[in-house]
């Protein structure tokens, strides 16, 4: 029934139901936890509810959330495992929602050196860590260097079937530090190639397509 749940919960994301995703991943959750609470993948399944939390606007709950994958995890499978790459991009992603820079930052990084070494200085996941590390750069108008993270990132994701929902935030986020370095073409470009593949990604990419046609209705 695990599975079948987890399943659930996915198609719920991808539907914006947020709410009812977690539901599904706290059944889950439950019955992996009567069985042997310290299974890794119960900390899977938390980190799983703590970046669905913050997508639903519940960033406090999701750190709690978080904080407690990322003990299960660094004690059952080691702080150099994979998994824990995708604890620290919620990680991050949570501290940005609540104004940390500075450990956003830190979680984007242990991520990303995470990945590097176990999986490899090109496989596509590392486009997540260095997406949100651009997110961060843009906020301390960085732009340069946010440029830098996301044409990287876009490198890596060349040829692979990567999520259109972040490969349409890789887009908007080059766009955003084109527009502040003054290339308005660039920027205009690829914008529109972020309207594409947030498009692609159906409802899950309806928030940031309104954030897209919002900041392509500023003036530059």
């Amino acid at each position: 029934i695990v599975q079948p749940l987890n399943n659930l919960a996915l198609t719920h994301e991808r539907q914006n139901r947020h709410d009812d995703a977690i539901t599904a991943l706290r059944r889950s959750l439950a019955i992996l936890q009567q069985i042997n609470p310290d299974d890794p993948n119960v900390g899977i399944i938390r980190q799983n509810i703590g970046g669905m939390l913050n997508l639903a606007g519940r960033p406090e709950e999701a750190r709690v959330e978080l904080a407690a994958a990322l003990e299960l995890l660094e004690r059952t499978v080691g702080p150099e495992h994979p998994a824990i790459a995708g604890t620290m991009t919620f990680t991050g992603d949570v501290a940005r929602a609540l104004g940390d820079l500075p450990g956003a930052r830190a979680a984007y990084l242990r991520g990303l050196e995470v990945r590097k070494q176990a999986l490899g200085p090109d496989h596509p996941d590392l486009a997540l860590s260095l997406l949100g590390l651009a997110e961060v750069d843009l906020a301390e108008h960085d732009f340069a260097a946010a440029l830098g993270q996301v044409d990287r990132a876009l490198a890596i994701v060349a040829g692979t079937a990567f999520d259109p929902g972040d490969l349409g935030l890789l887009h908007f986020a080059r766009a955003k530090a084109l527009r502040a370095l003054g290339s308005a073409e660039q920027a205009g470009a690829a914008a529109e190639a972020a309207r594409v593949a947030l498009t692609t990604a159906g409802p899950a990419g309806q928030k940031p397509l309104a954030e897209l046609s919002r900041w392509q209705a500023e003036r530059p």
